[in-house]
């Protein structure tokens, strides 16, 4: 093997290098926008509970439930789940943030009765993630200490 030769291995390995690490940046930028994308659609979902009294009586458990009422929390059912699905893609710190998210919206009455008559059209291991890690986890966490 002469000059010339150990130079063009040399320069593809280095090119290769380079394809990988492209790779992995584009890999973390999508992981980035589906993040981003996440927590876009809880703000709107968020934000259309603000706009709408009715439809924030309804999460506070002052509404008796209707369509419009069933449908919304379906679409936090469905959120909830596509989240969980794409849970590797969250730091530690982002994933606890979220599940902390997840556990006080689960205290709201009516997503609760929601779950707990819907919860059989989803997945076991989905279902087993809401049961254990979010409406068990949060009864067991512990109660903040009150300030003086």
């Amino acid at each position: 093997m002469d000059l010339a030769d150990w130079v063009s291995n040399g320069i593809s390995l280095i090119f290769l290098a380079l394809i990988f690490w492209e790779f992995r940046l584009g890999r973390k930028q999508r992981e980035r926008e589906a993040i981003f994308s996440l927590h876009k659609e809880t703000q709107v979902l968020h934000f259309e509970a603000m706009n709408d009294p009715e439809r924030l009586a309804f999460m506070t458990g002052n509404s008796t439930g209707n369509q419009k009422e069933r449908r919304f929390w379906q679409l936090w059912l469905n959120h909830v789940e596509i989240t969980y699905r794409q849970r590797s893609l969250f730091s530690k710190f982002h994933w606890n943030a979220t599940l902390a998210d997840f556990r006080d919206f689960f205290e709201l009455p009516g997503l609760r009765t929601h779950w707990d008559s819907h919860q059989h059209l989803y997945s076991t291991d989905f279902q087993g993630f809401i049961n254990d890690e979010v409406i068990i986890k949060k009864a067991e966490a512990p109660l903040p200490e009150p300030s003086a």
